[in-house]
């Protein structure tokens, strides 16, 4: 039982990896597409 554990806390952690890495690829990705200010003002996005 306690092996199980460990495999699937570094599974987990691997995964973790993986989703954190295609998020800030989308986030890059999503901000290149609409090149706006980071200052939360929308109205000055460029669309």
């Amino acid at each position: 039982m306690e092996n199980n554990i460990a495999i699937y806390r570094s599974v987990q952690g691997k995964t973790d990896e993986v989703v954190q890495k295609l998020l800030s690829h989308s986030l890059i990705y999503i901000a290149r597409m609409f090149p706006c200010n980071h200052h939360g003002d929308d109205h000055k996005c460029h669309h």
